[in-house]
C-alpha cells in the first residue's frame, strides 16, 4: 500500500467514497438492511470491546453488535443501521479541517441544526452534532476530529433519528464510543473489492479503504492538480442497485474537486471487456486551478450488491486519447464479488 502523499488527496478519496452513496459529505448513512425495529440491548450486548477499523490505524471501543466494514473504513451495526466512518490523516490536516468544521459553516452547507459539543477526552479535538436528510429519513451525525503529534483522525457516527427518539440508542452512548477513538501504530489491511492491471501508465498515489487513485507521477500538487488521473472506488453499501443510470448521473455530477460539471449525453449501458456497466462522460472545471477537464465514468453494478466506479479525469484538450486509454484499463479490471 502506498503512503499518502497529501492530506488533500486523502480528503478527496474520502469524498469519492462518500459521494458514491445517496447521503454524502463528511459522513455517510449506514446500508439499509432491515425494516425491523431496533430494541434496547442487554447488558452483555452493550459491553464494549476494542475493534480496529480495516484500512486504518483507528481503534474504538464498541458493543459486540458492531463489526468492521468490508466496503468502507469504519464499523457498522447491521441491525440498528448505525455506522462509524473513519479517516486518518497527517497531523497538519487538523488545523485545515477545523477551518470548515464550525457550526456556522456546516449550516451554510445545508446541514441541519449543527451544534458544538464536548467529549470526555484530553487531547486536541473538535466535536459537532448535526442532522442530514437522506432517502431513508433523517440521519443524525456525530462527528469528531482529533489530533495527536503524528496524525489526525476523523470519526463520523451516523444514527437514524428514530433510534434516538425511541431510546434504542442514546447520544451519551454514541459520545462514549466516539471518545474512545484512538490511533495505534499499525494499520489493519482491508481486502480490495476491485483491482486494476492496466493503469494507462499512471502511478498509484493512494489506497484508502476501497478507493484507489493513480496520477502521472504518483503525487499531487499543492494546488490540487489531479489530471490526468484514474479513481477506482467501491460503493459503501451492498444494497442492490435498482437504478444504476440514476446513480451514475448523480455521482458524476457531484465529483469532488470539480465545479461546473456538465454531463455529456445520457448514461448508456455498454460492455467493456468482461464488464457490463453504465458509461457516462462530462465536462468540468477543476475547483482550485480552473483547469478545463473531461470526466469519464464507468459504473459496474455487482451481482452481490453494491457497485464499483471507474472514474477517469483528463485534460479536456486530450480527452479523446485518454478516453480510449480509460476503456482499455477497464478491460484489466478484476472484481471480488
Amino acid at each position: 500500500m502506498q503512503r499518502v502523499n497529501s492530506w488533500r488527496l486523502l480528503a478527496m478519496a474520502t469524498s469519492v467514497v462518500l459521494l458514491a452513496t445517496p447521503c454524502a459529505v463528511i459522513a455517510t448513512e449506514p446500508p439499509k438492511t432491515s425494516e425491523k425495529s431496533a430494541t434496547k440491548g442487554t447488558k452483555s450486548d452493550t459491553a464494549l470491546r476494542p475493534l480496529q477499523a480495516a484500512g486504518s490505524r483507528v481503534v474504538m471501543d464498541l458493543p459486540k453488535a458492531f463489526q468492521t466494514a468490508p466496503r468502507f473504513v469504519g464499523f457498522f451495526d447491521e441491525k440498528r443501521e448505525i455506522s462509524f466512518v473513519i479517516s486518518d490523516m497527517p497531523a497538519e490536516a487538523f488545523d485545515k479541517m477545523s477551518e470548515g468544521f464550525t457550526s456556522a459553516l456546516l449550516k451554510e452547507r445545508g446541514f441541519l441544526d449543527p451544534r458544538d459539543g464536548t467529549l470526555e477526552r484530553q487531547d486536541r479535538y473538535l466535536y459537532r452534532r448535526f442532522a442530514q436528510s437522506s432517502p431513508n429519513g433523517l440521519v443524525q451525525k456525530f462527528v469528531m476530529i482529533f489530533a495527536t503529534a503524528e496524525a489526525t483522525g476523523m470519526v463520523s457516527g451516523n444514527v437514524p433519528t428514530q433510534l434516538l427518539s425511541s431510546g434504542a440508542v442514546t447520544e451519551r452512548e454514541i459520545k462514549t464510543m466516539l471518545a474512545s477513538a484512538r490511533l495505534v501504530s499499525a494499520k489493519a489491511e482491508l481486502p480490495l473489492v476491485a483491482t486494476l492491471g492496466d493503469t494507462a501508465s499512471l502511478k498509484l498515489s493512494l489506497t484508502y479503504g476501497q478507493t484507489q487513485i493513480w496520477t502521472v507521477d504518483g503525487k499531487t500538487g499543492e494546488q490540487g492538480t489531479l489530471s490526468p488521473a484514474i479513481i477506482l472506488a467501491a460503493s459503501v453499501s451492498y444494497d442492490a442497485v435498482a437504478k444504476p443510470a440514476q446513480i451514475a448521473a448523480a455521482s458524476l455530477s457531484s465529483l469532488a474537486g470539480h465545479r461546473n460539471i456538465a454531463l455529456v449525453g445520457r448514461a448508456t449501458v455498454t460492455t467493456i471487456g468482461a464488464h457490463k456497466g453504465i458509461e457516462l462522460t462530462a465536462l468540468a472545471d477543476a475547483d482550485k486551478t480552473g483547469e478545463l477537464r473531461a470526466l469519464y465514468q464507468f459504473l459496474i453494478p455487482q451481482a452481490s450488491g453494491g457497485y464499483v466506479r471507474f472514474i477517469g479525469i483528463a485534460p479536456r484538450a486530450d480527452k479523446d486519447l485518454w478516453f480510449v486509454s480509460f476503456r482499455q484499463s477497464i478491460k484489466s479490471l478484476k472484481l471480488k464479488d
